[in-house]
């Protein structure tokens, strides 16, 4: 049941990368990319972690702002 669910909740997650004009890479569906600002902004997801890059730090802070609207209804996300 639990990994059940953690599929349904990492489905969720990428189609709402989608639907924020994110792909998600052919070659490793772990990773999503989209351009902002002329840079490339990544999200890598590992087990329950995600990491977000880009080279300005308010696009990063943006994303997670999206991710915790979208999200933290239930609980807090943590960040570092």
């Amino acid at each position: 049941m639990m990994l059940y669910a953690l599929q349904i909740f990492w489905k969720m997650l990428f189609y709402q990368f989608i639907k924020w004009g994110f792909v998600i890479n052919l070659q490793d569906s772990c990773v999503a990319n989209k351009m902002i600002a002329e840079k490339q902004c990544s999200i890598v997801c590992h087990v329950d972690d995600l990491k977000i890059s880009h080279q300005d730090k308010n696009i990063v802070d943006h994303v997670i702002n999206l991710l915790e609207w979208e999200f933290s209804k239930e609980s807090p996300l943590t960040k570092d």
